[in-house]
């Protein structure tokens, strides 16, 4: 299931932003909002939950866990949310 174009919001975040098509890398870059150098992270994405409203502006969302892959320094995992209009069961 392509994910491209999807919002994701992980956990503890105060706002999530959309994916981007990854590379030889990840499968999906998510888009960070930086003044900085960085304006990607590569992940990985996997569906876990079942579909549930998380806020109104989100609205149905399923619950995702998105591992920041590691480039020489182990991944980080953590949940979050994905909306449910880019994905198809």
């Amino acid at each position: 299931m392509d994910l491209t174009g999807a919002y994701v919001k992980p956990d503890g975040w105060t706002m999530g932003n959309t994916l981007s098509p990854g590379d030889d890398f990840s499968p999906y870059r998510l888009l960070v909002n930086s003044n900085g150098p960085i304006k990607s992270l590569a992940v990985r994405v996997d569906i876990t939950g079942h579909r549930m409203r998380h806020t109104a502006a989100v609205g149905l969302a399923y619950r995702c866990r998105i591992t920041f892959v590691g480039d020489g320094e182990p991944d980080v995992v953590t949940g979050g949310w994905i909306s449910s209009n880019a994905v198809t069961l």
